[in-house]
């Protein structure tokens, strides 16, 4: 698909197929957001890529905007390891992991994927159910199928 088209196709979808996403599909989308830009490369985001059917059923008491999705690819961030502007000390975490957020969202849509970004969930509930997720944040390094 041409980048346009990608951009200008793209959407929030409310209905998914239940039908799983073929794993080299997974594994572009995964690329894409390795490939995403961090201040100073300091990546200090980590994706977790969840398909098992328990830990899409936990995930529902977090949030209720899933709406049946087959693979959720939730997006975390750790400040401690992020860049921090010296000017005014804002860190980056949250707007490194936004952007890799974004390099997944459009490379699903590249991919023939529906997507949709979900910020209402609670926080807490969601760190006790990922693995590796800790308090301030998520760990660095990789992916993860959980």
């Amino acid at each position: 698909m041409e980048f346009n088209d990608v951009l200008n196709r793209r959407h929030s979808c409310r209905a998914f197929a239940a039908q799983g996403v073929e794993q080299e599909k997974v594994d572009r989308i995964l690329g894409a957001g390795r490939m995403a830009p961090t201040a100073v490369n300091k990546q200090p985001v980590h994706i977790w890529a969840v398909s098992r059917p328990e830990t899409l059923e936990a995930i529902k008491g977090v949030t209720r905007s899933n709406y049946g999705a087959p693979l959720l690819l939730v997006v975390g961030c750790r400040p401690a390891d992020a860049w921090v502007r010296c000017y005014d000390g804002k860190n980056g975490a949250e707007v490194d992991a936004a952007i890799v957020a974004t390099y997944l969202m459009l490379a699903a849509k590249n991919e023939g994927l529906a997507t949709l970004w979900v910020g209402s969930f609670a926080p807490a509930m969601l760190r006790a159910i990922l693995p590796g997720a800790e308090v301030d944040g998520a760990a660095t390094g990789g992916s993860r199928i959980v």
